[in-house]
């Protein structure tokens, strides 16, 4: 028996089970009231025509005594009609029986029913009566309950079948999903309860796996186009080095150099990569960091490069201690001034600033440049993306540069890694801005 057959069992059992319970509670009542109803000794009679009746009955039970034939059960009480009744008894009896019932009716209401009469002409329901009616009813309720029990089980049954059958359409989707077909919904229909959610809920899973999943293979194959272009240059210069004997030292340097340039290429992705990894796999180590000195050492680092190029890197250190890991924290403010810089134009500028902003630290890196539009700072985040400029049409585009097109994705990782925030907006002269907001320390 599958699961799902199991659990629809345990429904129909749970259901019987309740409707046998409820079913017991309400004879159990039904019981007591109808016993306290009932009277505990003997009643008085009302009517005419039962007076006429009971009058027959007793002179019908005297004929059976005076015949021999009715006998009192051993141990029990002889009731007045098993025994031999007064001639004047049964005289008035006799009468009493040829009446109309309406005549008997009145003169039970005026008092003037012929006397003397037996006692059980005028009383009735003796004890005996009242524990026959409650045990028959005991006994056809027992019965009605139990066929009522086997149709509620049918019933459970059928309720329990409807009510998974959601659940079996998730289950059969969830089956038939992998990797290559995330694509499939449940698109479940139906009234807007718990299970209709839990097949919505299900659905938005499914897209954001089919998110993932797709940017996956396309980060895979970028990474792949990256290590495979600085290869094929290493692979092409070596070829080529080899096949000309008479190479001159000049140009075997400048054959070096290339190759260098390649393996460097080659490091700076894998460093990248893994930094990625790490980011994304969450903070081991957390310590008290001021951000203020990791600034000023990434500005260190950057100086260089940046006189190079001509940029004018500026800093404002402002106390703003987190708890974070140090190497990640160095790694994103290293990130964030090496883009402002390399990402420039020459003769350009960089601003570093540090500060507390209410219950957060902020890093926030602006530096001039080309103009970026708003829909492609969103690209900037996603890995291997890198704005410049096509010469050919003067568009911004991506295209190859100096970076390996993660610094801002590996920026947002540590971000979120930390529990921060972060915001790029573009500068109306041209650039960027970019501010990280991190809990304080």
């Amino acid at each position: 028996m599958t699961h799902r057959h199991t659990l629809r069992v345990r429904l129909t059992v749970l259901y019987a089970g309740l409707f046998l319970v409820a079913g017991a509670g309400l004879l159990a009542i039904n019981y007591a009231l109808l016993r306290h109803s009932l009277p505990a000794n003997q009643v008085s009679v009302q009517t005419g025509e039962d007076v006429v009746l009971r009058a027959r009955k007793l002179l019908g039970m005297q004929a059976s005594y005076l015949s021999g034939k009715a006998t009192a059960p051993s141990g029990t009480k002889t009731p007045t009609t098993q025994a031999q009744l007064p001639a004047d008894q049964v005289a008035n009896l006799k009468a009493i029986a040829g009446m109309p019932a309406d005549k008997v009716a009145k003169m039970i209401r005026s008092g003037q029913l012929l006397h003397p009469v037996p006692k059980d002409l005028l009383t009735s329901l003796p004890l005996d009566a009242n524990r026959t009616a409650l045990r028959q009813l005991l006994d056809q309720s027992v019965v009605v309950l139990g066929l009522f029990a086997v149709v509620a089980a049918g019933l459970g049954w059928w309720v329990a079948g409807r009510a998974l059958r959601p659940l079996a359409e998730i289950t059969d989707t969830a089956r038939r999903l992998s990797a290559q077909n995330l694509d499939q919904r449940i698109d479940l229909e139906g009234p807007d309860d718990e299970l209709k959610a839990l097949a919505d809920t299900f659905d938005e899973m499914l897209g954001r796996l089919d998110r993932a999943f797709a940017g996956q293979r396309r980060f895979v194959a970028n990474a792949s186009h990256e290590l495979r272009t600085p290869l094929t240059i290493l692979r092409t210069e070596g070829e080529v080095a080899l096949r000309r004997p008479d190479t001159s030292p000049d140009e075997l340097r400048a054959t070096i150099a290339t190759m260098n340039e390649a393996v460097d290429r080659c490091d700076r992705l894998v460093t990248s990569l893994l930094a990625l990894a790490t980011a994304e796999h969450g903070i081991e180590i957390t310590e008290q960091i001021d951000l203020a000195d990791v600034a000023r050492q990434a500005v260190s680092h950057a100086a260089s490069e940046a006189a190079g190029s001509q940029i004018d890197v500026a800093i404002d250190a402002q106390a703003a201690p987190v708890h974070g890991d140090p190497g990640l924290l160095d790694r994103l403010t290293e990130n964030l001034v090496e883009n402002g810089i390399r990402h420039n134009r020459r003769g350009g500028w960089v601003r570093v600033t540090t500060s507390r902003v209410g219950a957060n630290a902020r890093l926030e890196v602006s530096n001039s440049g080309e103009t970026i539009t708003g829909d492609q700072v969103a690209q900037l985040f996603e890995p291997f993306r890198r704005l410049g400029r096509d010469r050919a049409n003067g568009s911004t585009t991506t295209s190859a540069g100096r970076g390996v097109g993660l610094g801002l994705s590996i920026v947002a990782s540590i971000v979120t890694a930390h529990g921060g925030q972060i915001r790029a907006e573009p500068l109306a002269a041209g650039g960027l801005d970019v501010a990280v907001d991190l809990p304080a320390g």
